[in-house]
């Protein structure tokens, strides 16, 4: 792509100062870097590409993957190609492994215990499953501070967290028991004038009170928040929603959640 430009940036470099200079060749050497990596040759007049065929993966590549698909969204994020973009990890019911890790158990066996799916069986091996877990669960927040860490940018580039709305999570709380209460989530971004660097937490009711963890005792303004409460505040912030409208099932006692982007 930046072949077909060629003349074009070498008039505007001399039309620069040095800060703007430097911002541009940071740009440019972060295009040139996924063109390499992306095996695909641009078309020189933005014509419909072709069909894309099979690509060449394997759990070993998960990492590089994940961050070249970062990469990608936070590039057509800076030239304001889409304003909304979601990156998955993956499904939770998948049977992938973690080589890079050095994980041979699948991550749905993991959660689960047992071997069933592919891979050796983990109870049979009589390593720690907590331990395997927690490895993985640590690889998947990296990744979410790779990708928050290129959103936000450097001295030479500007910091996307100012104007956007993040969300960060899973669909369950407990992969083991299937459970969607309590689920975790990373928000960031600062649009609204979010005050970051906190933890909010809202009381919860399981079906069992068996069942209910110590934490859901925490004291909260509403009890049992629904995720629709979390995209409406979001998509509210970005002008995705009015102030009259919700995500999801309009019954529902849907709201804003205080306290997140400037709400």
């Amino acid at each position: 792509m930046l072949d077909f430009v060629a003349d074009d940036i070498g008039r505007l470099q001399g039309q620069l100062g040095a800060a703007d200079r430097m911002r541009l060749d940071e740009h440019l050497t972060t295009i040139r870097a996924l063109e390499q990596q992306v095996d695909f040759v641009p078309s020189a007049d933005c014509a419909l590409p072709p069909e894309p065929g099979a690509v060449a993966y394997t759990d070993a590549d998960c990492d590089a993957y994940a961050k070249l698909m970062i990469d990608l969204v936070v590039m057509a994020l800076r030239c304001d190609l889409t304003r909304v973009a979601l990156v998955s990890l993956g499904p939770s019911q998948n049977y992938r492994t973690f080589p890079h890790l050095d994980i041979p158990y699948t991550y749905h066996n993991v959660c689960h215990s047992g071997g069933g799916g592919g891979g050796p069986d983990i109870d049979e091996t009589g390593e720690d499953r907590d331990t395997i877990y927690r490895k993985i669960a640590t690889w998947h927040m990296e990744i979410m501070a790779y990708f928050l860490d290129a959103l936000r940018g450097n001295d030479e580039i500007g910091n996307l967290l100012a104007s956007s709305a993040f969300i960060g999570s899973s669909e369950f709380s407990s992969g083991n028991g299937h459970l969607e209460e309590f689920v975790p989530v990373v928000v960031a971004g600062q649009v609204g004038g979010m005050e970051t660097g906190r933890v909010l937490a809202f009381p919860c009711t399981f079906d069992e009170d068996w069942q209910t963890p110590p934490w859901c005792a925490q004291p909260g303004a509403k009890s049992d928040v629904c995720i629709n409460d979390l995209w409406t505040t979001a998509l509210r912030a970005v002008g995705g929603l009015a102030d009259d409208e919700v995500f999801g099932d309009p019954t529902l006692d849907t709201s804003s959640i205080d306290g997140l982007w400037g709400t």
